[in-house]
């Protein structure tokens, strides 16, 4: 009595075939996305640190790109106060050629009207995105709050915040007692004078005149000068300032971009494929399964070989 049964090899060749699969269909699939560890299931506690690590690039990037708003606001500030300066310089400039002129007093004061409002206009113009550093309106708070980093921590990541105080960088003031260009300054004796007619209240004027008709003579004049020279003084300061945030703020921004890019990169070294070698490793795959058909494919003729034995005789 005869039995037929699959071959063995067949069976051999068959498992052979669906572990080829398998490996062919991960090959493929580190092929078309470059990833070696795609999900949970493929490493578990090495997806878990990469997902993390994603997490706080992602939170790295968004900080930084938040930053330039806060660039933009002190850049534009920076800018209008290095502006301000040659306007005052020729402020201060017309104030000394008119000590003795008599006739051509009046002409020169209203030059130094026209450049109080174009630096005035300058002030209430330095705004990005709706940020103004030199002119504060009342009831506005003068603290700016910006991110600047992140912290990371057993509970996940957060923004590092920064509150800046910008009482200081103010020029331009609604509130009367404020604003180094346009509160009132004392010149000893209890003497007030104001820069803009729109700010001080009652005190006299810096200038050629100390009111609207009045000639400024003696002290008068002397403590406009002496005044004009302490605005320029302290505008320079605000400038000095600003530009020494503008150049933190953007090496600040500067580090965060080139964090993210090593974080991203130690990213990738956790869960991208080696392509090299997962091209290398598909040509292998593909040898592989040719020797696994061609096994099944003998395999398959032995059993042919003893159907033979069966088949009859053709007659002569």
């Amino acid at each position: 009595m005869y039995t037929l049964s699959v071959p063995s090899g067949a069976y051999n060749a068959l498992r052979i075939l669906a572990g080829i699969d398998r490996e062919k269909n991960e090959n493929i699939n580190r092929l078309s996305t470059g990833l070696r560890i795609r999900e949970a299931s493929n490493n578990p506690s090495m997806w878990s640190v990469a997902t993390a690590a994603r997490s706080q690039v992602n939170l790295t990037s968004t900080v930084a790109e938040s930053m330039n708003t806060t660039i933009g606001a002190v850049t534009v500030a920076s800018q209008a106060t290095e502006r301000l300066l040659p306007l005052l310089n020729r402020f201060r400039d017309l104030l000394v050629a008119g000590r003795d002129e008599t006739t051509g007093r009046r002409a020169m004061q209203t030059e130094m009207d026209d450049l109080k409002q174009q630096m005035l206009s300058i002030v209430r113009s330095a705004s990005f995105n709706g940020v103004n550093l030199l002119f504060h309106r009342t009831g506005q708070s003068y603290n700016l709050t910006t991110s600047t980093g992140v912290s990371s921590s057993g509970e996940g990541s957060v923004p590092i915040t920064e509150t800046i105080d910008t009482t200081g960088l103010t020029l331009v003031d609604e509130v009367a007692t404020n604003g180094v260009m346009s509160r009132p300054y004392n010149y000893g004796a209890g003497t007030w004078r104001r820069l803009f007619d729109e700010y001080g209240g009652n005190a006299f004027r810096i200038g050629l005149f100390q009111n609207a008709t009045t000639p400024a003579t003696g002290f008068s004049y002397e403590a406009s000068l002496g005044l004009t020279n302490r605005i320029i003084t302290d505008v320079n300061t605000v400038a000095a300032r600003l530009g020494a945030m503008k150049a933190r703020f953007e090496g600040q921004q500067s580090f965060l971009k080139q964090l993210s890019d090593i974080q991203t990169t130690a990213i990738g070294r956790m869960v991208d494929a080696n392509m090299l070698e997962e091209q290398t490793r598909s040509k292998a795959i593909e040898a592989r399964e040719k020797l696994a058909y061609e096994g099944l494919a003998i395999a398959n003729n032995r059993h042919k070989l003893v159907l033979q034995l069966f088949s009859p005789t053709p007659s002569s």
